[in-house]
């Protein structure tokens, strides 16, 4: 009997963390070092920010630009965020994100 090598990942480690100023910080740490950062916000304030044009309940508001909601974060555009003024490591930004939709191509995730 064989066995079979498992598939190995591109070495991402997360982690979550509670900040001094009480919010949870989602990090990300890719094999070659560098770190990627998402901070919780208030869902209705989410949002609001995301394109929501009346106020409800939070499913309501969520309900309202889901079936948008690539429009504003998809990995295209998170890499154009990357790539503004003030931002870090674009390039890197742009490679993960590129070996990881290799990677979902590969596995029919995309």
């Amino acid at each position: 009997m064989s066995i079979k090598q498992k598939k190995r990942g591109l070495g991402i480690e997360m982690r979550t963390l509670a900040g001094r100023d009480g919010r949870a910080y989602l990090v990300f740490r890719t094999a070659k070092g560098t770190y990627h950062v998402f901070a919780e916000v208030e869902a209705k304030q989410a949002a609001r920010e995301c394109g929501a044009s009346r106020e409800g309940t939070t499913h309501q508001m969520w309900n309202e630009i889901w079936p948008g909601v690539y429009d504003i974060l998809g990995a295209q555009n998170a890499v154009r965020a990357f790539r503004s003024a003030g931002s870090t490591a674009p390039a890197e930004v742009a490679k993960t994100l590129g070996q990881w939709h290799e990677r979902l191509k590969k596995s029919g995730g995309v």
